[in-house]
């Protein structure tokens, strides 16, 4: 069921070398890299819509700066005179008190707009001082009649007589008059101030000329380096939006329900290559600039502002088709076999055209997205059979299966708001179940209880932790959040369903969420919807018991519970208990917090480690619990096979002492006893 598409492998020329053979395959510069600042470039009169003049002179101020060193006024604009001269300071208004509050309401976009389409165009001066000169056009459609257009801006600054704002439905009317710009520095907003409303139903477009800058914070449109097979350092330019730094780049309505198509163009030195969302359309040269071209790039299908990506580059492009292994690394040989195995489990073919991984020299998390073009860490994606470890090759799979799991979950990953923390759970599960299907001797599912939820268990102890589906005040504050709890706790808790309901419902239901959710943002009650939907055409959960009623308890509260089984004398029946588990206990507080519970067990005569789905349900209103038909004390129950529920298991000492060594449960070093 492979669809067909192109898996494209980007690494240094170096790397290449050192990894890749036969030599002719490689491609390297030849020419080195001219040095520019945006004002020295000529002023061609140019056909190409998207040339941007700049002054032939260098002002006496910088045009950029890094963001490191930005001052403290921070409502002031930029205005950029057609003549050459000092540019001219405009100040603006500070927002007033009211909006300045730190809720969530504050920092979110007006909803009175709604982007369609963006046309960007950027030239980054990856060689030079590092400026981006950059234009935008975005049309948006109005949902409600408003005066004031807001975009998303950071680190770059406007050339303000460049701002306009015309009609999409009356191309030939007359511009819409601007009376005032202004930037609030603490929500990162830009906004216009129209002396007329734009009008509910009708759609405009905002252009506007603007300078930003690659800076050095693996962050944005960033700028790295690297030393090349001649031990000569070379630079690249590539991005990282997610959650909230497209707006670094290019301004933008930067919210993740906020989709648009994009349309990109890329400036670049000839001797250089360019890669972005989707398939390269065509290349025309830069007018008046001799060394570089422009790279159009097809308008890509709707996606979120964090979904955006590109690399400028020298690096060599090692291609891979379905039937084309041929002197392929190991990244490019399992790629297209995960993926198999992800649409198979999801019954659905890749959704794009393409896809690029990128081996990134440096890069802060292991994997970073972008529909169509991945950035990975440069280390998780190389392997040489020769002189790599066993657990490199493992480093392999699993960063190329969750590069892909995320581009097969596009829809799933691209929230309403930044609480919709369960996307990335479900791309580290499926990552998981895709290297399990790849290299099942790897036993990567058992790996998954010591590297996921035992981490998750460590910090999802401690008052400090924080639920799953968490409140998101700020963007930024999505970056705070820790990686165990996201990705640790979350995996573990879809890992829990697909087990208390088993593997095929789950499936069955999950698909069926996406088909639902194509085109539109995700939502975790949709998803505990149609799992309901499944489990209750196949009699799993009671009639009136929902996925949502149970998962409720355990995305939108911190921690997890201890399960305490005492047995009864002669050993046949149990009393079941929960309370939140704690590193350190305060002897003085209570807590009543409690969770949906699916339990499972087995005995010392049926050893049925394999079922794991609910044997019994302990309900959040209920206490205790008692369970019946138990074998005898001398036989040992075990509960939470597999360790696939979310929680820790005590026993009193007489179970503790009857499991023999090869078969006794985990410890709990328990802070209820």
């Amino acid at each position: 069921m492979l669809s067909a598409f192109l898996l494209a492998v980007y690494v240094t020329t170096a790397t290449a070398q050192k990894f890749m053979s036969p030599p002719n395959m490689l491609w390297r510069p030849s020419v080195v890299a001219p040095s520019f600042r945006p004002w020295q470039v000529p002023n061609p009169v140019s056909s190409v819509p998207w040339q941007i003049p700049f002054p032939r002179s260098e002002p006496p101020t910088p045009l950029w700066y890094p963001p490191q060193t930005r001052g403290p006024p921070t409502h002031t604009m930029v205005n950029f005179p057609s003549e050459r001269g000092t540019p001219a300071i405009m100040m603006m208004e500070q927002p007033k008190a009211e909006t300045s509050k730190p809720n969530t309401q504050s920092i979110r976009l007006p909803s009175t707009l709604k982007p369609l389409h963006y046309l960007i165009k950027l030239q980054p001066f990856v060689n030079g001082n590092s400026s981006i000169v950059g234009y935008v056009e975005v049309e948006m459609e109005v949902l409600e009649s408003t005066s004031n257009i807001t975009l998303h801006m950071a680190d770059i600054l406007t050339k303000n007589d460049s701002v306009k704002v015309s009609s999409r439905d009356d191309p030939g009317a007359a511009a819409l008059r601007i009376k005032m710009q202004e930037y609030d520095f603490r929500r990162q907003f830009y906004i216009a101030h129209l002396e007329e409303e734009l009008q509910k139903g009708k759609k405009y477009v905002l252009a506007m000329e603007f300078i930003g800058y690659l800076n050095d914070q693996m962050r944005g449109f960033y700028k790295t380096t690297y030393t090349d097979a001649d031990g000569m350092r070379k630079n690249l330019a590539t991005t990282s939006f997610k959650p909230s730094y497209a707006r670094y780049a290019f301004p933008c309505f930067d919210e993740p329900a906020l989709r648009a198509t994009f349309e990109v163009f890329l400036a670049r030195e000839t001797w250089m290559t360019s890669v972005a969302n989707i398939p390269h359309n065509n290349t025309l040269p830069v007018e008046g600039q001799e060394g570089w071209k422009w790279d159009h790039y097809q308008v890509t299908f709707p996606i979120s502002t964090f979904q955006v990506g590109f690399l400028v580059s020298s690096f060599a492009v090692l291609n891979s088709t379905e039937n084309d292994h041929v002197q392929a690394d190991y990244a490019r040989q399992v790629g297209p076999q995960i993926l198999t195995h992800l649409e198979d489990f999801l019954n659905k073919t890749f959704p794009l055209p393409k896809q690029d991984l990128i081996a990134v020299p440096e890069l802060i998390p292991r994997v970073t997205e972008g529909r169509g073009i991945t950035h990975i860490r440069e280390d998780h994606l190389l392997f040489h059979p020769e002189i790599s470890s066993v657990r490199d090759q493992e480093q392999v799979a699993h960063a190329v299966a969750f590069a892909l799991a995320q581009q097969c979950l596009g829809d799933l990953l691209s929230p309403g708001w930044w609480d919709e923390g369960l996307g990335q759970g479900f791309a580290t599960f499926m990552e998981y179940m895709g290297v399990e299907l790849l290299e099942p001797d790897w036993k990567v599912m058992e790996d998954f209880v010591v590297s996921q939820l035992h981490p998750a268990f460590a910090l999802d102890c401690l008052e400090s932790s924080y639920e799953v589906i968490t409140p998101v005040v700020t963007p930024e504050k999505l970056s705070e959040l820790s990686d165990v709890i996201t990705y640790g706790k979350g995996s573990s808790l879809i890992r829990m369903v697909s087990h208390f309901l088993g593997d095929k419902l789950f499936s069955d239901g999950f698909n069926s969420y996406l088909k639902d959710i194509k085109n539109t943002t995700a939502k975790h009650d949709d998803l505990w919807e149609s799992l309901t939907t499944a489990a209750h055409a196949d009699n799993v959960l009671p009639e009136y018991t929902t996925v949502k009623m149970i998962m409720d308890t355990w995305t939108l509260q911190k921690g997890y519970p201890v399960i305490k089984v005492i047995r009864s004398p002669e050993g046949t029946s149990a009393t079941v208990t929960q309370e939140r588990f704690r590193q350190v206990k305060n002897p003085e507080e209570t807590s009543d917090t409690k969770w949906w519970v699916p339990l499972t067990y087995t005995t010392q005569s049926d050893a049925a480690f394999n079922v794991t789905q609910a044997t019994v349900w302990m309900k959040a209103s209920e206490d205790s619990i008692t369970i019946t038909s138990l074998p005898p004390k001398d036989e040992w129950v075990i509960f939470n096979l597999q360790e696939t529920g979310y929680y820790r298991v005590n026993y009193d000492d007489f179970n503790w002492t009857s499991h023999p060594a090869e078969g006794r449960p985990r410890s709990s070093t328990s802070s209820t006893d």
